[in-house]
């Protein structure tokens, strides 16, 4: 029979996976971004929300199980790996503690990933603002200087369709 505090290990080990899955599903968004293939970064964006969901489980599932164990060990409520460790025996903490080290990297890879991965998005949407205003400048009523130094106002003559038969 299994204990909390195996239960809560194996639970961390498969949160480092799905974290790792997370890290690679950003990797692949980034490359599709820089293709600027809106449909392969909605795909990746789908992969991605499962990735969450899941990563989200086993949050919380870590969560109940870390309160439980900590309930079992008498350590009071925090809401963190650190306590437990304290309180673990040296076999637990030998596991315990390279699963928090690699958790904490991978955690502050992903956040990093995301970060960057906006900050593309934004950029492209920006690139893509920009240049819509250019081609609506060109093809707006052109406001410009007449003979008597007023502005007027014209049209400038381009045109999408051709008027031609």
């Amino acid at each position: 029979m299994s204990t909390n505090m195996d239960k809560l290990i194996a639970l961390l080990a498969e949160k480092e996976q799905i974290m790792e899955e997370m890290s690679r599903s950003l990797t692949e968004e980034q490359s599709r971004i820089m293709e600027m293939n809106p449909v392969a970064v909605e795909e990746s964006n789908r992969s991605k929300e499962e990735v969450t969901t899941r990563l989200t489980r086993a949050t919380v599932g870590c969560r109940e199980l870390m309160e439980l164990v900590g309930a079992e060990r008498g350590v009071e409520p925090g809401g963190t790996l650190t306590p437990l460790i304290d309180a673990a025996s040296d076999a637990e903490r030998e596991e315990l503690l390279p699963l928090q080290r690699r958790l904490l990297l991978l955690g502050g890879s992903v956040v990093r990933q995301q970060e960057l991965n906006r900050k593309m998005i934004l950029r492209s949407l920006g690139l893509i603002r920009q240049s819509l205003s250019l081609f609506g400048g060109l093809f707006r009523n052109a406001g410009t200087y007449g003979a008597q130094g007023r502005v007027s106002t014209g049209s400038t003559g381009m045109s999408f369709l051709s008027r031609e038969i």
